[in-house]
């Protein structure tokens, strides 16, 4: 009976392709929406910033684009921040994620020149002492930076660098040295960051991500909060776990 055998057939398949489909969901552990972080942390989703095909995945996005969805997304989140240092205090915040690649220096670099725009006197530290880039994507001198300081051999106002005429300053990584972890965990470290917390209105450290190293971690320890930016469609619920 070709009739029949066809409907048997064509539904066989549609069940295979089904139960296909349903497997490859459950499997799938990429966080997708926001809806997907809620359900991994009680922390509030501050913002979700649109990334547009063809852009520089460095992009500066309050000068590329300042009237840009990619700019008013960063807005919100300097709003949002804001909410969140008016109820807490906080005035130090972690920028990190889970995985490498998913737009940590970005965002924090975005972050301090929205806020600074506001009129707020901020200042941005690269303190990724393994692949540091913050100087490299704002054009300015990398050489010395966190670890020059650190090591005693020079003053924090003699490296840290005002971004244009804005109220944005940059403390960059400087050397890359052999024992990251340690240095963040110093008590140089910790003068520094007692020191910078009376000079400026907030403080953003840009860290490597969290399932990579402690670093972040570590840093934790001496700064308010923590942001962890997460990427669509490239984290997995795990990771982020």
């Amino acid at each position: 009976n070709v009739i029949r055998n066809l409907a048997i057939g064509g539904l066989a398949g549609l069940m295979l392709g089904l139960a296909f489909a349903l497997a490859r969901q459950a499997l799938d552990l990429r966080v997708r929406t926001a809806e997907d972080v809620k359900a991994l942390s009680d922390r509030p989703v501050l913002s979700s910033i649109p990334v547009r095909k063809g852009d520089d995945p460095h992009a500066i996005y309050l000068d590329l684009d300042p009237f840009g969805p990619q700019a008013e997304a960063v807005r919100r989140l300097r709003t949002n921040m804001m909410f969140v240092d008016v109820t807490t205090g906080k005035h130090s915040f972690v920028v990190t994620s889970s995985l490498p690649g998913e737009g940590k220096t970005t965002t924090a670099i975005n972050l301090g020149l929205s806020m600074s725009d506001a009129g707020t006197k901020v200042l941005l530290i690269d303190a990724d002492l393994r692949h540091p880039s913050v100087a490299a994507n704002m054009g300015l001198e990398g050489a010395v930076g966190l670890t020059t300081v650190l090591l005693g051999e020079a003053d924090i106002d003699d490296v840290v660098q005002r971004w244009g005429g804005t109220n944005l300053h940059v403390l960059a990584a400087g050397e890359i040295p052999p024992n990251p972890s340690e240095l963040l965990g110093s008590q140089p470290m910790v003068d520094v960051v007692q020191a910078l917390s009376s000079s400026y209105d907030f403080i953003i450290f840009d860290l490597p991500p969290v399932t990579a190293v402690a670093d972040a971690l570590v840093l934790s320890k001496l700064i308010h909060g923590m942001m962890v930016v997460v990427r669509k469609d490239y984290c997995d619920q795990q990771s982020l776990a």
